[in-house]
């Protein structure tokens, strides 16, 4: 088992995989780079905290994006120091727990665990408002275009 394989399969909640990683499980060739995980956001802060610490044991590694909660500054992401680096993210910008919802629901199982369905990839990329997510979406439809 990989050091990630070995994480991934400690969290006993459920998750989604998104991102660049969720697309090269789709068999889309997408540069390397970390794995990004979509913890269940209908969890307790306590709950998602606990679940991050146990899958990640002594790989965590501080790390913070995004901006507190406001009530009372738990991180919206945790990266564990694997390999690939996991960023477990407890929001994602633009999404809601309904999004969650419908990616999970529409998700499609693979070795490493849940993979987000390419339509949702497109709407997490497209909601986060930031120029290397627009990219990426563009990116993306390109490359589907161009499949067919």
């Amino acid at each position: 088992m990989t050091p990630v394989e070995d994480v991934l399969a400690k969290f006993r909640h459920r998750y989604i995989i998104i991102g660049s990683g969720a697309l090269r499980l789709h068999g889309i060739d997408w540069e390397e780079g970390d794995l990004d995980i979509w913890l269940d956001p209908n969890l307790s802060d306590d709950e998602w905290q606990a679940a991050v610490d146990v899958a990640a044991g002594s790989l965590r590694k501080p790390w913070k994006r995004g901006e507190p909660d406001g009530a009372g500054g738990l991180r919206a992401s945790t990266r564990i120091a694997c390999s690939p680096p996991l960023d477990v993210m407890r929001e994602v910008m633009g999404c809601t727990a309904d999004d969650f919802e419908k990616a999970f629901d529409n998700s499609l199982i693979s070795f490493y665990g849940n993979v987000a369905p390419l339509s949702s990839i497109l709407h997490i990329k497209r909601s986060a408002k930031r120029l290397k997510d627009y990219r990426h979406a563009i990116k993306l439809a390109r490359k589907l275009l161009n499949a067919w």
